[in-house]
């Protein structure tokens, strides 16, 4: 056979080992977006009891749960410890959720996260066009072998996520974010788990506690600037060429009794970000000051345009934060426009309580879906 005969079938050969290594990639990438996808949109062919650690809002702060979650969707987390937080009880029942404190003797009702979904379609195709995927088989988590797959955004600001799955159940058993830095935080993770046939009877009902209801003011979606304009007594300012390929999934208006805002929810397929607007001049005062408060403590992450304050609260870093918040930024604007300048003095006082968060309930501020602090991840 002639050298370059032999040359020529080496290089043949080596490209169809790399075409099959391709085809191979691909495949494994579709495979851990579509268990993402079923994980992250808590659809399970178990029942599954488990108890996990998760991170707070605070740093270095830490509670212990027990999570139940039913095949039908409903769910139960009961916190364990700290003391301080032990036999809260929250229930997420298709479109409602309870809030149980036993401490104070309430049960909080208001919407459910389930209520706020992705269509699994639209998960499918950001995160497909935002993340690329890395899947790792057999991984040991609380005695289970889980598939680890390694999501990272094309965009290096936004940075991506550990996320565990444990592949018989769909269950996320562990998430670790990882920054623009490479600095990794855990959020949660599963040290026990099983899945039973039945769960408890009377698990995902709070009636026959004595307690006093509560029904939180929560928001309400609104389908465009008009309407949004006509609940809340204020045209919102809308956004422009959201950057990092986030998109803005639904617009709510919080009608509390006695002031009104409007929220946007930003998500890329699996990061989150809560935009917020508040037009202060219609805002009790101590309403204004919980939000100048904020604003001292959190400068980069609010401005003033046209009289609205708008905030932003996500877990990407201050950069991405800060882009996003620049997109709901009117493009024509002058030097009159930059009151928040005027807020950002003094010192840092702690951070307030969730806009909107009735005061007898400011307990459970944690667990609020749209206006908290740390929205979750996805």
């Amino acid at each position: 056979m002639r050298a370059g005969n032999s040359v020529g079938l080496l290089l043949t050969a080596l490209g169809l080992v790399a075409a099959a290594a391709t085809g191979a990639r691909a495949r494994d990438d579709e495979s851990a977006l579509r268990l993402l996808v079923k994980a992250f949109d808590r659809s399970s062919p178990k029942n599954i009891d488990a108890i996990m650690r998760m991170s707070l809002d605070s740093p270095g702060e830490r509670q212990t749960v027990q999570v139940r979650i039913a095949k039908d969707g409903r769910q139960r987390v009961e916190v364990i410890e700290p003391l301080s937080r032990k036999g809260l009880i929250i229930l997420e029942l298709e479109l409602y959720r309870e809030i149980y404190n036993p401490d104070k003797g309430t049960l909080s009702i208001g919407r459910s996260m389930q209520a706020d979904l992705f269509d699994p379609s639209e998960r499918l195709r950001l995160v497909r066009k935002n993340y690329s995927l890395k899947m790792i088989h057999g991984v040991e988590l609380a005695h289970r072998r889980v598939v680890r797959i390694d999501a990272t955004s094309r965009y290096a600001d936004v940075g991506g996520a550990r996320i565990f799955i444990d592949p018989d159940s769909y269950f996320v058993m562990r998430v670790d974010t990882v920054s623009n830095t490479g600095d990794v935080t855990r959020k949660f993770e599963t040290t026990t788990v099983s899945y039973p046939a039945d769960l408890p009877p009377g698990i995902f009902d709070l009636s026959g506690e004595r307690v006093t209801v509560i029904h939180e003011t929560d928001p309400e979606p609104v389908s465009n600037a008009s309407e949004a304009a006509r609940k809340a007594g204020f045209r919102p300012l809308m956004s422009h060429e959201l950057p990092y390929g986030f998109i803005s999934r639904k617009m709510y208006v919080h009608n509390n009794t006695s002031y009104k805002t409007i929220g946007f929810n930003l998500s890329d397929g699996l990061a989150a970000a809560t935009i917020f607007e508040f037009d202060l001049r219609h805002c009790p005062a101590d309403v204004v000051k919980q939000i100048h408060a904020e604003m001292r403590s959190r400068p980069n992450d609010f401005m003033t345009e046209q009289g609205i304050t708008i905030g932003i609260v996500s877990d990407v870093c201050p950069k991405a934060r800060k882009k996003l918040l620049e997109a709901f930024r009117p493009r024509h604007r002058s030097a009159l426009n930059d009151a928040e300048k005027f807020f950002i003095d003094g010192t840092d006082p702690a951070l307030s309580v969730g806009p909107g968060t009735v005061p007898s309930t400011r307990c459970v501020t944690t667990y609020r879906r749209v206006w908290r602090n740390r929205p979750q991840f996805g």
